[in-house]
């Protein structure tokens, strides 16, 4: 074992060998001058058992166990009595309890009270009293408390005592030793050896903390800058086998989102409980169309039927879809919430609104004796299959799209307008997300649960154009 420095040049070897020798925990801090939680660790962490050594307790003999007794009868307290005869508290209550006697807290004399107050008055801190008349130092605060004296700062050292803890700290003197001999915390004096710029000497060796192999949350594939294109990806638990199939107009970007989401989900979940440093990701497909990228998402995940729950963390059967999605009742919750905060900050005009009998009228009237063709009856029947979706979408993105204008945020000047915002993703690679949240004036925070305002991204600022 190493011969490693523990206190004012005390090794920890000497520590063991007073211990292994007949010593207590106490009677080595006491020879030592340090504290008796130090010595445990230390011993403790050289695996040294009294059962390892055949080290037992100490036998109290019955004519010890009556000097115990006649000593708490003489007044001393069970903490003293402890200190004297290198025993616990709890053994000098058990003692009394089997002569008979019942230990009580010891109380404070009216003298004792006098000379409290008197003493801390002239300048003594409750530590120095305390420890003067056997008494913890919270009792005496208390008194000083409710007597009505003003009480000092917290046994705040001058900037002369600071200099000098400092100085007697770098010849070899212990902390608990200035502590002691000044009537102070040690706390108190460990901050003044730091405010005079001196390191505070190790205790205990730090333990070395292997690097771990399960749940390292830092892990980047070598060949993931490469990666930047639209495309099909997969993760894949390296512990249990499980998959999630994905798409990414930028598969390096969306990789770095998955690693700092903050999200709820099965698979953010997965995330969080294993590290993404367990997940292999895996390109499967590059997708040059963009219109594509549902189409082929679709494929993998029915080749790899990831979203069966026993082989995948997608929760949904249809890519970019969440059609039957069952929620939790706390999802359901955090979606309400969602929703009513945007009604309440968005009101629709016509909202509540209800229309008048003739207008009611006018509109049933206006669908009496129509009829629907064949083809239209089919059109409404058939199901919506990701070919037909995207081009609704499409159908929809162009009736509604809005230009966007990119502002330089200094001058405040038009730098360009933009036709489709896809075109910001494509020339600058910015996110599209984000562009829309700042063109709207707000953003939702996850972390606050409530909307934050934004208006620029990436160093500009973005707004619609009527």
């Amino acid at each position: 074992m190493a011969n490693q420095c523990t206190k004012a040049n005390v090794s920890n070897d000497s520590i063991i060998n007073a211990y292994l020798a007949g010593g207590t925990i106490k009677s080595v801090a006491a020879l030592f001058k340090m504290s008796s939680g130090i010595v445990n660790r230390i011993v403790n962490e050289v695996g040294i058992t009294r059962q390892k050594y055949n080290k037992k307790k100490a036998i109290l003999t019955p004519e010890i166990k009556q000097q115990i007794v006649a000593a708490y009868l003489d007044g001393n307290s069970s903490l003293e009595i402890s200190k004297a005869f290198d025993v616990c508290t709890g053994t000098v209550t058990n003692i009394m309890n089997e002569a008979g006697y019942v230990v009580t807290r010891k109380h404070l004399t009216d003298e004792q009270k006098k000379y409290i107050l008197d003493a801390y008055v002239d300048g003594k801190n409750s530590y120095e009293i305390g420890r003067e008349i056997g008494f913890s130092n919270v009792i005496v605060s208390k008194l000083i408390r409710e007597s009505g004296i003003e009480k000092r700062s917290l046994y705040r050292l001058s900037e002369e005592q600071q200099a000098q803890v400092a100085i007697d700290y770098e010849n070899g003197e212990s902390s608990e030793q200035i502590a002691k001999r000044l009537g102070v915390s040690a706390n108190t004096v460990r901050d003044a050896i730091r405010k005079n710029g001196v390191e505070i000497r190790q205790v205990w060796p730090k333990k070395e903390v292997p690097a771990g192999q399960l749940f390292n949350p830092n892990y980047d594939p070598q060949d993931l800058p490469e990666c930047s294109f639209a495309g099909i990806y997969k993760f894949t638990n390296k512990i249990n086998g499980k998959i999630y199939v994905g798409q990414a107009q930028d598969i390096y970007q969306r990789y770095y989102r998955h690693r700092e989401s903050r999200n709820k989900g099965l698979f953010p979940n997965a995330l969080k409980k294993y590290g993404i440093g367990n997940f292999h990701l895996e390109v499967l497909e590059r997708v040059e169309d963009l219109s594509r990228l549902d189409e082929r998402e679709q494929y993998w995940m029915d080749f790899y039927q990831c979203y069966d729950p026993k082989k995948g963390y997608n929760i949904a059967k249809v890519a970019s879809s969440c059609r039957g999605v069952k929620r939790s009742a706390e999802q359901v919750e955090v979606m309400r919430a969602k929703l009513k905060h945007f009604y309440a900050h968005n009101e629709n005009p016509n909202r509540g609104r209800r229309a008048s009998d003739a207008t009611r009228r006018k509109i049933s009237e206006s669908h009496i004796g129509k009829t629907l063709s064949p083809e239209h009856r089919a059109k409404l029947g058939r199901p919506i299959t990701p070919e037909r979706r995207m081009a609704l979408n499409k159908g929809i993105n162009e009736k509604w799209r809005k230009k966007i204008a990119q502002i330089d945020p200094l001058s405040s000047e038009v730098i360009k307008v933009w036709e489709r915002i896809e075109d910001i993703k494509e020339e600058l690679g910015i996110c599209i997300g984000s562009v829309q949240c700042a063109c709207r004036g707000k953003a939702y925070d996850s972390a606050i649960k409530d909307y934050r305002p934004k208006t620029t991204h990436a160093g500009f600022k973005w707004q619609y154009v009527d």
